[in-house]
C-alpha cells in the first residue's frame, strides 16, 4: 500500500549567540528557540517547540597551547517522512510512526590545542547522551519503520596533528576512536567504524604532490539495520604541475591497494571504489 503524504509543516526558529573576552580566556554561547507545527491527513496536528543551545570556553595557557571546553543540547524534531510515510523505498516497505518524540542530545567536549610555526597537535575527547534516539527498526522481511531508543551514549577520542619537515614538505596524521551503545547496551545506528590517517604534501615551484593512507578499522558490534565490515587500506597518490598562472594538470591514483571494502555499515550499503587512476586539467580565469 503507497500512502501519498498530505502534510504540512511550518517551523519558527530564534537564535541569538554571544562573545566575551577576559584576559586569556574566551567565552561564547549560543541559545535557540525552535518552534514547530506539523498537520497530517488522517492524524491530529502536532505542535513541538525545543530550546537548544552550547556554552563553550577557549583558554590560551601560552603562546603555545590552548585549552577548550564545551557544553551543548541538541534538538531534532522527526520529519515528516519518519512520521507519516508508508510505502516503498528504496531500503524496502516503510512504515512511519507518528507518535515520534523529538530527540535530545547532550554533549561535553575537550580539547588541547598546539600551534606553532611548524606544528599543529590538535586532541578532543567528546561524549554524547543521547534521549529518545530515533532509529530504523526492522520490524519484517524488507521492512522497516522508527522507533525512540530510551537512551543511549557516545564516547570518543579524535586527533589532527600536522608538522612542516621542511620548507614545503609537510606530513598530516588524523584519526578518531569512538565508540555508541544504546541504554540497554545494544549498539546504536550511525556510529562510524574507528579511522587512523596519514599524509604527505610537497610542493617546490610549479610541482606538488600528495601521499594518503587511511587505514579503517574493522567494526563488528552494529545496530539494527546494519551490518559487520571488514578493516580497509586505503593509499591514493597525485601529481600536479601549474603549466600556467591558469593552467594546471594533475594525475591521481585513488586505492592503489586496490581495496574491496563497504563505504558504510549500512546493510545497503555499496563497495567503494575499485583503483583507479585519472587526469585532471584545470583552468582558472
Amino acid at each position: 500500500v503507497q500512502q501519498t503524504l498530505q502534510v504540512s509543516q511550518d517551523e519558527l526558529a530564534l537564535f541569538v549567540e554571544g562573545r566575551y573576552g577576559w584576559r586569556d580566556v574566551t567565552v561564547t554561547g549560543g541559545l535557540r528557540f525552535t518552534a514547530q507545527h506539523q498537520d497530517a491527513r488522517g492524524w491530529s496536528s502536532v505542535n513541538d517547540q525545543l530550546w537548544s543551545g552550547y556554552l563553550g570556553a577557549d583558554w590560551a595557557v601560552s603562546d603555545a597551547w590552548r585549552a577548550t571546553a564545551e557544553i551543548a543540547r541538541g534538538a531534532r524534531i522527526a520529519n515528516l517522512s519518519e512520521k507519516y510515510f508508508s510505502g516503498t523505498s528504496g531500503r524496502g516497505t516503510v512504515f512511519g510512526n507518528p507518535v515520534l518524540d523529538p530527540e535530545i542530545a547532550d554533549s561535553v567536549d575537550i580539547g588541547l590545542i598546539r600551534e606553532g610555526s611548524e606544528t599543529r597537535v590538535e586532541v578532543h575527547l567528546f561524549s554524547f547522551w543521547l534521549n529518545d534516539f530515533i532509529e530504523r527498526v526492522t520490524v519484517g522481511e524488507d521492512s522497516l519503520s522508527f522507533r525512540n531508543q530510551d537512551g543511549g551514549r557516545i564516547d570518543g577520542v579524535e586527533f589532527v596533528a600536522g608538522w612542516e619537515l621542511q620548507p614545503g614538505l609537510e606530513i598530516h596524521l588524523g584519526g578518531h576512536y569512538q565508540d555508541g551503545e544504546s541504554g540497554n547496551g545494544d549498539p546504536l545506528q550511525d556510529v562510524s567504524p574507528n579511522v587512523l590517517s596519514a599524509g604527505l604534501r610537497y610542493e617546490s615551484g610549479d610541482w606538488r604532490w600528495a601521499l594518503d593512507y587511511r587505514h579503517r578499522f574493522a567494526k563488528r558490534d552494529v545496530g539494527d539495520g546494519e551490518q559487520a565490515v571488514d578493516d580497509a587500506d586505503l593509499l591514493s597518490l597525485s601529481l600536479g604541475r601549474a603549466l600556467s598562472e591558469r593552467l594546471s594538470l594533475t594525475v591521481w591514483a585513488r586505492n592503489l591497494l586496490d581495496e574491496r571494502y563497504l563505504i558504510t555499515t549500512d546493510e545497503l550499503s555499496t563497495e567503494g571504489e575499485a583503483a583507479a587512476l585519472g587526469l585532471t586539467i584545470s583552468w582558472r580565469s
